[in-house]
């Protein structure tokens, strides 16, 4: 059962053509700063794309949700890693944001990636499918034969940098035709998630919790 998404989403679908476009070689990573959500795999990844090597921008929405001082550590060495790197590109760490400004950074991006070790279903997919941008996700991830079955991105083995990477490059380059399959599945999830559309099947649901035993 797909989740219930907040109105605003849906609502910057349909309204596309007053939103910004997608700015060229700009890659999203959405998820909280944790190891299950992915956010080292997807540092260690930068470095190893060729995007990563031209005027390309890699900005990362999220923070930590937990105080582990280990991982803080690993982060910060990562990003100070991949820093050096970068010849051409560069990164933003965009912290928590704002629902609008969530919307906004999909809309900017070319690509969003969530490459979750794990995750029962995933808001985040939906939510950039929804606003028509490609995603890269694994395996690992409830959403992710939307992905598959739509052909509106990626799903790579979790915790692979280098597979990862090569993800990235794919959906970047031009011939590929994610970005048109993720708008059109966008045009159809905005319907079939819609708060209307959703309400009878969980009238249905509340109705056989409550009816009385037989």
């Amino acid at each position: 059962v797909y989740p219930n998404l907040q109105r605003v989403f849906l609502q910057a679908a349909q309204e596309s053509p007053s939103m910004p476009g997608s700015m060229k070689d700009r890659v999203l990573f959405v998820g909280a700063l944790n190891q299950q959500k992915g956010a080292l795999v997807f540092l260690k990844a930068v470095a190893k794309t060729e995007a990563s090597k031209r005027n390309s921008v890699f900005a990362v929405i999220g923070d930590f949700t937990e105080y582990n001082k280990r991982f803080i550590q690993r982060w910060e060495e990562t990003k100070e890693a991949t820093r050096v790197q970068l010849s051409g590109a560069w990164m933003e760490y965009l912290g928590r944001v704002s629902v609008s400004e969530m919307i906004r950074q999909i809309k900017l991006a070319r690509v969003v990636v969530i490459p979750s070790l794990f995750n029962a279903f995933s808001r985040g997919v939906v939510e950039a499918l929804v606003l028509g941008r490609p995603v890269i996700t694994t395996d690992r991830v409830g959403a992710a034969p939307l992905v598959i079955t739509h052909q509106c991105g990626i799903v790579v083995a979790p915790n692979d940098s280098d597979i990862l990477a090569h993800a990235i490059d794919v959906v970047l380059s031009p011939i590929v035709p994610f970005a048109k399959n993720a708008d059109h599945v966008g045009q159809s999830l905005s319907q079939e998630l819609s708060p209307e559309a959703i309400a009878p099947y969980i009238a249905y649901h509340l109705s056989r919790i409550a009816a009385p035993p037989k």
